[in-house]
């Protein structure tokens, strides 16, 4: 419909292109989180204390997104019965590793982690934009 002026804009193209960009830029905000999460928990598993390993092996990112996050959150811990017993028993000494472990890596990990990934993205984003 043509404005007072008798100008008629088809803003169709323009209306695609940005939601082309908004899901590229939500993707991407996804990648970023998935990317901290395997991070966070790889940082994890090394402070984790190992008696068998299983405790260490059973430890996934969930690909099922947190709800009410909107893609951009990943649930990840360990999964062992034990877990929660052994991150929380500081009294506990440990050959290997150390009890909060997951809590440590989560505090003294996580913000190194977020903050090179984003700095990564950025990069990839500004290459992408010629500048």
């Amino acid at each position: 419909m043509p404005g007072p002026d008798g100008l008629q804009i088809d803003t169709a193209e323009l209306s695609e292109k940005l939601k082309q960009f908004a899901q590229k830029s939500h993707d991407e905000a996804r990648t970023l989180s998935l990317q901290v999460s395997h991070g966070i928990l790889s940082q994890a598993r090394r402070r984790a204390p190992i008696a068998s390993g299983f405790l260490k092996n059973d430890s996934p990112v969930d690909p099922q997104e947190i709800a009410g996050s909107k893609g951009l959150g990943y649930e990840f811990g360990f999964n062992a019965e034990y877990a929660a017993a052994v991150h929380e028993r500081s009294e506990l000494t440990h050959s290997q590793g150390q009890a909060f472990y997951l809590r440590d890596a989560i505090v003294e990990d996580g913000p190194k982690i977020m903050e090179r990934a984003v700095a990564t993205m950025a990069q990839r984003l500004a290459g992408r934009s010629g500048g």
